[in-house]
């Protein structure tokens, strides 16, 4: 179906669609129109019209040029606290190896992961804030990692779940661009649900007992190219980089990308939020 921005940089329409299934984007990433192009993608694949609102915590220091635009061009949080959302989508952030306590906007990210149990229908967390949407909830740690886990990690199903509907696990990866995880023993003393996890990456997927909070520490969202592109962004700055794995067949190239997760991405995309759609 059809995917309309009310906002944002790819804003393209100016007032609510009649029964649309309307999801509230909390855009953390520094790419923000970017990250609104993959999102309308993947979400492309709900059965209805979907209707997209991006805002931002206004307790954020930007560090670049973008503040101006975004605060124009993006709601604040206080602006559409007052409305029930289908969906909420919380983005990855580039502060992962920050204190969660120490991220300039974790007090309003805290309230705004309260706010959601009543005002939306369905919460999806994504990288850093799966992470901390767990610590939040069930005071779950992260912890650092030797090195970046970085590529296409396969899940290993710990739990049956709708999420795997039309999806062949066998041969389902999820995107992971990182540098901390978590412990599988860590979430097996709360009372989360570990869905699926990779023996490299930790967990990948986990729900929250009443399945209102979805947490998916990876990247299922990322275009066919987003790792080759940040392989060589930090190639070229100077870091220490290893390859994405998993990722390319044969030689580091646009055309030896391995495409393996884009159709498996739109089917759990779509399997998180079908639970809502009888309630548009």
């Amino acid at each position: 179906m059809t995917v309309y921005s009310l906002n944002g940089y790819t804003k393209d329409i100016d007032q609510s669609i009649s029964g649309a299934f309307r999801i509230a984007i909390l855009n953390l990433m520094p790419t923000k129109e970017t990250t609104e192009n993959q999102y309308r993608r993947v979400l492309a694949a709900l059965e209805t019209d979907v209707e997209l609102t991006f805002f931002y915590p206004t307790s954020h220091h930007f560090k670049s040029n973008q503040a101006a635009t975004i605060k124009e061009c993006y709601a604040t949080w206080q602006e559409i606290a007052d409305q029930h959302f289908d969906g909420l989508i919380i983005t990855g952030a580039p502060v992962e190896t920050v204190d969660f306590e120490e991220v300039d906007y974790w007090d309003e990210f805290c309230q705004i992961i309260d706010w959601s149990r009543d005002h939306c229908t369905k919460v999806l967390c994504l990288c850093w804030a799966a992470q901390a949407g767990m610590y939040y909830e069930a005071d779950l740690p992260k912890y650092p990692t030797d090195q970046k886990l970085f590529g296409l990690y396969p899940v290993t199903v710990f739990h049956e779940s709708e999420l795997f509907d039309g999806i062949d696990v066998d041969r389902l990866k999820i995107p992971f661009s990182r540098h901390t995880t978590n412990r599988i023993m860590n979430i097996e003393r709360t009372n989360l649900v570990l869905i699926a996890a990779n023996e490299v990456v930790g967990p990948q997927i986990v729900e929250s007992a009443d399945h209102h909070f979805t947490y998916i520490t990876g990247h299922p969202e990322y275009d066919r190219l987003t790792l080759y592109q940040e392989y060589h962004r930090d190639s070229e700055a100077g870091k220490s980089i290893e390859l994405p794995a998993n990722y390319f067949k044969g030689t580091p190239e646009p055309d030896n990308v391995q495409d393996s997760w884009h159709q498996d991405a739109l089917k759990l995309y779509k399997n998180v939020f079908k639970s809502c759609f009888a309630l548009v």
